[in-house]
Formats: structure tokens, C-alpha cells, sequence
């Protein structure tokens, strides 16, 4: 746990690398999938979605926890993928009436 986090809802979409056989794709989706479980480890991934409808792309949403928003996104950026990321990255403040904060 940090100190002082910055929480992050997080937007991807992957384009298919251009010459990738599929091949390469299967290692790097592999590859990609070891660096996420890595990354929820060090506690920087909290949560991933899959945006419904779901079509043939890669998207995902994601709530993502930093120290500061740079490690945060150094951290998205340790993705295999990463160049062929579409990155909306939000940062997210606390609100009031959020139900996951005990007040006392």
C-alpha cells in the first residue's frame, strides 16, 4: 500500500500490430498477459473490465493505482502492447458519498 495514491480509470484499446503473424501475436498476448498479472501484484492494476458490447477488439477498463500519475503511467507503459495502445487515462479524486469509504 502507498502512503498517498493516485487512482487512474484507464481506457485501452489495442490495435493489431501491422506483419504480426499470429504466431507472435499468441507470444505477445502470452507476454502481455504475465507483465498484467505482474503489475496487479504490485498493486499498480485494482480492477480490469471488458466494455460490453463486446466486438473483436482489444479494449479493456481498467482501475489503476500509482504513487504518482508517472509511475502510473510507466506502469501502462511496461505493457508488451503499449505501441499499439490507444491510452485514455483518467485521474480519479475522492468523492463524498463514495460507498467504499468508511467516514468515522
Amino acid at each position: 500500500a502507498y502512503a498517498t495514491r493516485v487512482d487512474f480509470l484507464v481506457e485501452i484499446e489495442v490495435t493489431r500490430p501491422p506483419g504480426v503473424t499470429d504466431d507472435q501475436i499468441k507470444q505477445l498476448v502470452a507476454a502481455e498477459a504475465s507483465q498484467a498479472a505482474a503489475l496487479a501484484k504490485e498493486g499498480y492494476i485494482v480492477r480490469l473490465w471488458r466494455p460490453l458490447p463486446a466486438t473483436a477488439a482489444w479494449r479493456n477498463i481498467g482501475l489503476w493505482r500509482g504513487e504518482t500519475g508517472q509511475a502510473g503511467l510507466n506502469a501502462i507503459n511496461s505493457l508488451p502492447l503499449h505501441a499499439w495502445m490507444a491510452v485514455k487515462i483518467r485521474p480519479l479524486g475522492t468523492h463524498p458519498n463514495d460507498p467504499g469509504v468508511v467516514s468515522g
